[in-house]
């Protein structure tokens, strides 16, 4: 069988002495010759600097010149340098009486990430919490407080390691408070106990969740906001640990931003009518947007819209574009315009309001398509995600008021005797409705009212 070609078969069979044959044909071929190798599976190609290499997962396959195939081991792989950063081919050989074949693929080794310590706050980005004497940094959520893992500190630069958790800040709101979103645990870090020292995650906000976060060389003061006393944030060297403090006792805190972060940017539409109502979770900076935003106030009988740039987290909005406009509005970085008095109530999630409640939409009104807040009624209750109403108990009774609005530098005012209510509800005394109110005696919502 060493030699290859046609050979004939000879059969021989003996019995009592007499031999009978017989023959056949058969064909000796050559040992099918590895042609390639080929690669498969779901196996790493993204690592970071320091990492161990692995193939696990991939699977070789051994093409031959007979047009068969087969999963093959015992393949070696070369060309990485885990201590170097950048894209690598890594070239898979493997080795069939003594012919070899090769497949390459790429891997990337990346820089590790890095973090510089903060001394302000922009609202979506990434942040780690760390007590910088012991290179400690907050981890994942243990039952009543949260793990501490190591770091490397060199000057102003953290290298992070496996384990550390990175949160999303979103602020500052209209009262300067910060929320700190944990996308693990799906949930908000609160101070927990007024008589343990207690930090946990919850998956809604309330003032307990609310964090004042100041800075001052190089250590951040963070402090929650609602009824619980033990609510300052710290590190507990002795049980190496992050939980919440009734005083400034324990070890203290910095926060670091996770470095080449972009600022994130939200995507805001003005229809073409020109009006859009927004709200974020992220402070929000419309500084040469295009758009302006407006918060409104109602005092006596003066509806006031009032401009503002740097939009707090939570915060409801007006905004005006005429003819509309698509920006991506960037978050905020430090503080945000004070806002008092805002009767307009911004969601972040889809809401159901009340059916008295005013929503922004479009109407014909004496013909003509008019852009305002209506009631809602009980067909448009369902609020979407990301925008804002008006209460009823903000306003006056009234079915709806029109936005016929001229901007000026100090803002735009109308009138609630004019403004508030246009629309459905006023009537002359001979029962003809009217757009607004006339000079004399006009009849709203059932009342005699004089102008």
């Amino acid at each position: 069988m060493s030699t290859t070609g046609s050979q004939t078969v000879t059969v021989s069979y003996t019995e009592n002495e007499v031999t009978k044959t017989a023959t056949y044909s058969i064909t000796v071929k050559a040992p099918a010759t590895l042609a390639s190798i080929s690669l498969s599976g779901e196996y790493p190609t993204d690592f970071t600097k320091g990492d161990e290499f692995s193939s696990d997962g991939i699977v070789v396959t051994a093409h031959y010149d007979d047009e068969t195939e087969k999963e093959v081991t015992g393949a070696t792989f070369s060309g990485y340098d885990m201590n170097t950063a950048g894209v690598q081919t890594i070239t898979v050989s493997y080795t069939e009486n003594e012919v070899t074949q090769i497949a390459t693929y790429d891997i990337t080794v990346n820089a590790p990430q890095t973090w510089s310590l903060a001394s302000s706050i922009t609202s979506g980005k990434h942040y780690i919490i760390v007590n910088t004497e012991s290179s400690k940094a907050m981890g994942t959520q243990n039952s009543n407080n949260r793990a501490a893992v190591d770091v490397t500190i060199e000057g102003e630069t953290l290298t992070a390691s496996s384990g550390v958790q990175e949160f999303v800040i979103y602020g500052p709101d209209a009262d300067g408070y910060y929320t700190i979103y944990d996308a693990v645990e799906n949930g908000y870090l609160y101070a927990a106990s007024s008589s343990s020292n207690y930090l946990k995650t919850e998956k809604t906000v309330d003032d307990n969740a609310c964090w004042k976060i100041t800075f001052s060389d190089g250590v951040a003061s963070i402090v929650a906001q609602g009824t619980y006393t033990r609510n300052v944030m710290q590190y507990n060297k002795s049980n190496t640990l992050f939980a919440c403090y009734g005083s400034a006792s324990q070890n203290p805190i910095s926060l670091y931003e996770k470095d080449g972060e972009a600022t994130p940017t939200e995507s805001v539409t003005v229809t073409k009518a020109g009006y859009a109502t927004y709200c974020s979770e992220n402070a929000l900076d419309f500084t040469d947007t295009g758009i302006t935003a407006y918060y409104g106030t109602a005092e006596g009988s003066k509806l006031t819209f009032k401009p503002i740039t740097k939009v707090p987290a939570n915060t409801g909005v007006l905004l005006v574009c005429a003819g509309g406009k698509i920006v991506d509005v960037p978050a905020l970085s430090g503080a945000a315009d004070e806002v008092t008095g805002n009767i307009l109530k911004g969601v972040t999630t889809a809401t159901t309001i009340d059916a008295e409640d005013y929503i922004l939409n479009v109407k014909e009104i004496d013909g003509e398509k008019k852009a305002g807040f209506f009631l809602a009624g009980n067909d448009h209750k369902n609020l979407a995600a990301n925008r804002a109403y008006i209460p009823a108990t903000k306003v006056a009774d009234v079915k709806s008021f029109v936005l016929d609005l001229e901007d000026n530098a100090d803002g735009i005012e109308e009138t609630l005797s004019d403004s508030l209510l246009k629309g459905e509800n006023i009537y002359n005394l001979a029962g003809q409705r009217l757009s607004k109110m006339q000079k004399g005696i006009n009849i709203v919502n059932g009342k005699k009212i004089l102008k």
